[in-house]
């Protein structure tokens, strides 16, 4: 799935150069960003465009290309059309880009175009045809975080590796924030069981990806088993609302009132028995966690439980405070007297 979604990238980003030979107005913003991050970037950029698009042009500028920096400075630059913005510094999505599709690459390696085989545009006259799963993982978009966990395993692992790319130009994307705060937020020795891991180097298996590995674990229960971890539920709200911000309670409050479960804490090693994973090797395994395999109440069954509450509240004040008698109480507030008589 990945390497499709690269490819269709790809596409639609030759299909975005093609609309400007051709005068037609782009609805994404292109943003590009590469490793290097030097000033030549954009130099380049223009460089190949005006090799392989600009020649054969109407006349009239077709694109505009800003920068981050122009960016924070004029956010009215949005207003352009066919906008190329390239990425020198931090940008936060969620000032910025509300209403505008964003379509990013990330040129790992240097600015190479050409990859994108720019000297035959005509190839991307056709803008290539999108699932929703596709959409959700190559435009920059906010998703419903309830709607995440019903997504098949490989979506969710997608969507958590980033497949449109870890752009450290948006903070809402970089994974040290999106784990913040969780038992994943800590030195990376800390996060192996050290009884078992004792014999062997640090990083010799995942090596920088120690983090992402637990919550494909997280996946993998949550499909097989049916346990939401707290840890992934955060990641998921957090990055599907672009808000790194939120707090573990917010995002607690959000799952237990969609869900209709409290989380709970559970040991990974029992629960993952009979599994495809195994958490022998790490150390952050007791966890709290939604269990999914409890049906949820009905709206019915929660009026009913709150009015319960309320009844057996006002009883208590009563008991607590006035003389009146426990059988009268029992008829004030239409409670049992076997109830009433709990909380003498």
């Amino acid at each position: 799935m990945e390497e499709l979604i690269n490819q269709k990238r790809k596409e639609l980003i030759g299909n975005w150069f093609y609309n400007i030979k051709y005068s037609i107005e782009n609805e994404e913003i292109l943003f590009i960003t590469n490793r290097e991050n030097t000033l030549t970037f954009e130099n380049e950029i223009n460089h190949l465009l005006n090799m392989y698009i600009i020649p054969t042009t109407h006349e009239g500028k077709e694109y505009n290309i800003f920068n981050s920096i122009d960016l924070k400075k004029n956010k009215t630059l949005l207003s352009k059309k066919n906008i190329i913005l390239i990425g020198y510094e931090q940008l936060i999505i969620n000032n910025f880009f509300l209403d505008r599709k964003i379509l990013c690459y990330n040129f790992i390696d240097g600015i190479n175009l050409n990859e994108i085989k720019l000297d035959n545009i005509e190839l991307y006259s056709k803008k290539p045809v999108l699932s929703n799963d596709e959409k959700d993982l190559i435009y920059l978009n906010k998703l419903v975080p309830y709607e995440l966990i019903n997504k098949s395993s490989h979506m969710l692992n997608c969507f958590i590796t980033n497949v449109y790319g870890e752009y450290s130009y948006f903070k809402e994307t970089s994974f040290k924030y999106l784990i913040k705060d969780t038992n994943l937020d800590e030195d990376l020795e800390n996060l192996w069981n050290k009884n078992i891991m004792i014999t062997k180097p640090i990083n010799s298996i995942f090596e920088n990806n120690l983090e992402k590995h637990y919550l494909y674990n997280d996946i993998i229960i949550l499909k097989e088993k049916g346990f939401l971890t707290s840890r992934l539920s955060i990641v998921l709200y957090r990055k599907a609302l672009f808000n790194i911000d939120a707090t573990i309670t917010e995002v607690g409050r959000y799952f237990n009132k969609i869900l209709g479960v409290k989380s709970q804490t559970i040991d990974l090693i029992k629960i993952c028995r009979d599994s495809s994973v195994n958490y022998n090797i790490l150390s952050k395994t007791k966890v709290k966690a939604y269990n999914l395999n409890i049906k949820a109440k009905s709206e019915k069954e929660i009026k009913l439980e709150t009015e319960l509450e309320i009844k057996i509240h006002i009883a208590k004040k009563l008991l607590y405070f006035t003389d009146i008698e426990e059988k009268t109480i029992s008829k004030i507030v239409e409670l049992p007297i076997s109830i009433i008589k709990k909380y003498k």
